[in-house]
């Protein structure tokens, strides 16, 4: 990995660099009408991914790597019946870097700004889940889950709210496992 959730692969006889980001990822889950989370599990835990998980995740990822959308679609749609093995791989071995590490799109460091570079707490978001009852948090979007935090943090008073501490957190997934 050389950039925010970017991961350079021999794939199709080329070295090929594969990215997805926010923008991708949301991409993705429109496309695919699911949560990454769910699409994740699909090629990371080889549960049956369909050709458009697979083909979506290539797609994506080479767009945010640096390819056009178009030069992109026809890269990944140019499948051998050989290919489809190695087609899975490196799209389960996208997904695992964008997960490690999703980030917005670069942009140039702004010191003034220090959210500028946040990337997803998955950690955060399973503690804000059960902090907010939120059982299915792993089958929302991205979108979807933001929207939640939006709403929850105006019913409650604040635009941001601080992560719970350890405490809080363990005593919140042991009042939700009662």
């Amino acid at each position: 990995m050389n950039r925010h959730g970017a991961i350079d692969l021999p794939w199709r006889g080329e070295e090929r660099t594969f990215r997805l980001a926010l923008g991708e990822i949301q991409a993705l889950e429109a496309q695919l009408e699911c949560s990454v989370f769910a699409v994740a599990e699909r090629l990371i835990a080889r549960l049956p991914a369909t050709y458009a998980d697979i083909d979506a995740a290539l797609t994506f990822g080479l767009a945010g790597g640096g390819e056009t959308h178009l030069a992109a679609k026809r890269l990944v749609s140019d499948r051998a019946a050989q290919s489809v093995i190695e087609d899975l791989e490196a799209a389960r071995a996208v997904m695992l870097a964008a997960l490690a590490r999703v980030h917005g799109p670069e942009r140039e460091r702004d010191p003034d700004n220090p959210e500028q570079h946040e990337r997803l707490d998955f950690k955060a978001i399973m503690a804000g889940a059960a902090l907010m009852n939120v059982s299915d948090v792993l089958d929302l979007t991205l979108g979807q889950w933001g929207a939640i935090c939006e709403g929850w943090n105006k019913a409650h008073g604040g635009e941001k709210v601080d992560p719970p501490s350890a405490d809080e957190f363990e005593a919140a997934v042991a009042a939700a496992r009662v």
